[in-house]
């Protein structure tokens, strides 16, 4: 049973999941703080801090998992910036003890605003993103882990001024270490990338620490 529930929170700190011979539903809160910064072919941001929310509920091999990355605001050098925020919802399966598969949907709303912190329709962006992906983790000692999680759009598009714009591509890959205090509660520290690809790419990269808590 010792063994169990490290390996339960092991899994709940990687966000994945460990089949169990029982059927009880575990459910898991993850807080992060993202330290990165937007760039793309022209311009860069300095690094702005970022909180990620998100929530798990798992029954045997199968989870729920939602995510909200709130509203964030990112200045560049002209006096412009830009407000993102996202949301998404995934569904998973447990493939081994240590490595899941999901597939889920993002939704991004982002909003320029130019030096004089005016906006219109025009600069309102909304992306629909629908992915697959696999996470998992390894210990590597009695209480530290690695973890890590790679997605990939299987299709993403763009809505601008009432103009839909499909065939992006969205990835997304984060890694990192952790460490278990006890079965409710572990610490983790990581990197995460992502980049939506257009006409050009746009990168979101930077620093992670969280803490995840299980009940």
């Amino acid at each position: 049973m010792k063994k169990n529930k490290l390996l339960i929170a092991l899994a709940i700190a990687a966000c994945s999941t460990a089949a169990m011979a029982d059927d009880e539903i575990n459910y898991s809160l993850n807080l992060k703080s993202w330290n990165h910064k937007i760039k793309d072919s022209s311009t860069v941001s300095p690094n702005v801090s970022a909180t990620v929310i998100s929530g798990t509920a798992r029954k045997g091999q199968y989870f729920l998992t939602g995510s909200l990355l709130m509203p964030t605001t990112y200045y560049f050098g002209d006096g412009s910036y830009l407000d993102r925020r996202d949301a998404d919802l995934a569904v998973g399966w447990s493939a081994t003890s240590n490595i899941s598969l999901l597939g889920g949907a993002k939704r991004i709303q982002s909003n320029n605003y130019d030096f004089a912190g005016s906006s219109s329709s025009l600069a309102s962006s909304k992306f629909d993103i629908n992915y697959l992906g696999v996470n998992g983790f390894e210990a590597i000692g009695e209480k530290t882990f690695v973890y890590g999680t790679v997605t990939r759009s299987l299709s993403a598009s763009k809505t601008k001024a009432g103009v839909k714009t499909t065939g992006l591509t969205f990835t997304t890959y984060e890694a990192g270490f952790g460490y278990v205090l006890s079965k409710e509660a572990q610490l983790t520290a990581g990197y995460r990338n992502q980049a939506l690809r257009n006409d050009g790419t746009v990168t979101l990269s930077g620093f992670m620490v969280g803490a995840n808590f299980s009940f």
